[in-house]
């Protein structure tokens, strides 16, 4: 069995980022992606668009769509909720002091980046006499050279075959930080660690 407790629930972001908010909801369920699906379609998210669910589905390892699932209790409808999403954009636009090239990338990698980010934002990393390069994504097009740091991040990065050539001169200069892992939490962790000299 698979029990959320929604009492006190939590939106835009998770810890110390996020703002409670007051379900007042226990849901319990003996399919684990049936509850997660019913938790996001009250949070007015589409059960899809919850990756962990959709793939969960897709392997048959539950059921994510509702009208397949019996709901007993009160209604989604008389219970939702919309909830405030994180704020997860990545652009050039959005972080100017820096340079992002990026791949295909799914909303997990995007979400520890774009937190490792915010924390270089707020230490002024890099000042503008410094130049950092963040890499991403599955395949992300690169050029054959870079100057300043570069910070490469994610397995589906690391192992694309587009950034091997550039991977291996920056090694050889010194000038790259590497983050292996799926999804790259280390970023979020460490990233003015990795942004130092």
């Amino acid at each position: 069995i698979t029990i959320v407790d929604g009492v006190i629930a939590q939106e835009a972001d998770h810890a110390e980022d996020g703002m409670p908010v007051g379900l007042g909801l226990i849901i319990a369920g003996r399919d684990v992606v049936s509850v997660d699906a019913v938790c996001s379609e009250i949070m007015g998210i589409n059960p899809l668009d919850v990756d962990t669910t959709r793939v969960a589905d897709q392997y048959g390892l539950g059921e994510a769509d509702l009208s397949a699932v019996d709901i007993v209790g009160e209604s989604i409808e008389d219970v939702r909720r919309p909830f405030i999403r994180p704020d997860i954009e990545i652009s050039a636009e959005r972080f100017p002091k820096m340079r992002i090239i990026s791949g295909d990338y799914c909303r997990s990698c995007q979400y520890y980046i774009r937190r490792g980010l915010d924390k270089l934002v707020e230490s002024n990393i890099p000042n503008d006499d410094e130049e950092l390069t963040i890499i991403f994504g599955k395949e992300p097009a690169v050029p054959d050279t870079l100057s300043g740091r570069v910070i490469m991040i994610g397995d589906c990065c690391l192992s694309s075959l587009s950034v091997k050539r550039l991977r291996d001169h920056l090694m050889l200069d010194g000038r790259l930080k590497t983050v292996y892992a799926c999804p790259p939490m280390q970023f979020r962790i460490r990233a003015l660690e990795l942004a130092g000299d």
